[in-house]
């Protein structure tokens, strides 16, 4: 049986209504190219520090300097070049965005 949630793309999938996610993990990945929203940041492993940006060399949106295993940001932030999240080494979070 086809999963609901497979979208076909590597390492992400369909969460909830139209959302996607993906997982990152120690460094700077460009989760998105073009305009979007990242709805959500969920920390699943790590204590490091967490940045999300407008594109991979672009504006900070949002930070967070030390973070906990379980931590769910819920930010609902509109990124107009692409979501950039930059994470710490040691530190993984999955990202899910629109």
């Amino acid at each position: 049986m086809t999963s609901h949630v497979a979208d076909g793309l590597s390492g992400t999938g369909m969460v909830g209504s139209g959302s996607k996610y993906a997982q990152v993990a120690a460094t700077t990945t460009l989760v998105k190219n073009g305009q979007g929203r990242c709805a959500k940041i969920i920390v699943t492993v790590g204590t490091g520090a967490v940045t999300l940006q407008d594109g991979t060399a672009g504006t900070t949106l949002w930070t967070k300097a030390a973070v906990a295993a379980g931590d769910i940001y819920a930010l609902d932030v509109p990124c107009t070049v692409g979501i950039s999240v930059i994470v710490a080494a040691a530190t993984t979070v999955i990202v899910v965005y629109i």
